[in-house]
């Protein structure tokens, strides 16, 4: 399933006893990674090596804005990222070097910001 636009599920349970089934919090993630970051809020922000992680757990689908500065305050990044749900993005900014940057996110009514240290190499 993994790579595919568009996938069509169904359930089927067939009982004589009547006995109802019920299929509930059911997950489904736009990646094949079979061991996904697991968080509390509706998104998180890390640093490894020299790349950026932006892990989202949202309810609905979103439009997010992303910009990553540097301590000077200068933009070394900006992004929009269509149709979040509940996936890691990673950005690589290893040309920046070794530093603290600051991670702006914004979607739908929420505005944050978190600050990473990245090392410069992976």
């Amino acid at each position: 399933m993994a790579g595919k636009e568009n996938i069509r599920l169904a359930f089927v349970a067939t009982s004589d006893g009547g006995n109802n089934l019920f299929i509930d919090n059911v997950e489904f993630y736009v990646d094949d990674n079979t061991s996904p970051v697991s968080i509390e809020s509706q998104y998180e922000v890390y640093g490894v090596g020299s790349n950026v992680k932006l892990t989202f757990n949202l309810a609905e689908k979103e439009t997010v804005h992303l910009k990553i500065y540097n301590m000077l305050g200068q933009p070394v990044l900006e992004d929009q990222l269509f149709d979040v749900l509940n996936q890691t993005y990673t950005f690589d900014i290893h040309q920046q070097g070794t530093g603290i940057y600051i991670i702006w996110v914004q979607f739908a009514n929420q505005v944050g910001s978190s600050k990473v240290f990245l090392t410069g190499s992976n």
